[in-house]
């Protein structure tokens, strides 16, 4: 209900309502920090159903690297959770090509427009540790924002 307030192609609603930044904290990052004293969880809510999921506790091993993969990671209300993060980068027409084959039309501009504030908003390229050139998925090839 929340992800959809400003209506199901707003790319407003998209990018800043979609997703409970706190949860995903309280239930999932935080508890992993504690490396593996504390048990954590990695789904908390079913977006087609909007509803709660039944919360499994997991628990790994104190060495245990978390990986997280997703949209919108390097917000600034995220920012300072990564030892590392990736900005996968390509073109927009080639990043709107994949997106049209993965989704369809659906959405199209919602993805866009939410996309567009992102970048605005959090330029998450600068906030990213590496930058990899992703054009080509056969041939990703790492690149450096720099002069060097």
């Amino acid at each position: 209900a929340e992800r959809y307030a400003l209506g199901r192609d707003s790319a407003e609603g998209y990018y800043r309502h979609s997703f409970d930044y706190d949860v995903f904290r309280r239930y999932l990052i935080d508890p992993f920090k504690l490396a593996g004293s504390a048990g954590f969880v990695t789904a908390v809510f079913d977006h087609l159903a909007d509803a709660p999921v039944e919360l499994r506790w997991e628990t790994t091993q104190p060495d245990s690297t978390l990986i997280v993969d997703g949209i919108f990671l390097n917000r600034p209300e995220l920012r300072g959770l990564w030892n590392y993060s990736i900005w996968l980068d390509a073109p927009s027409e080639v990043a709107e090509a994949r997106l049209l084959k993965r989704d369809g039309i659906a959405g199209r501009e919602r993805y866009r427009g939410a996309q567009a504030l992102y970048l605005a908003e959090a330029d998450p390229r600068a906030a990213a540790t590496a930058i990899i050139d992703n054009a080509d998925v056969a041939s990703p090839r790492r690149v450096f924002a720099d002069a060097c």
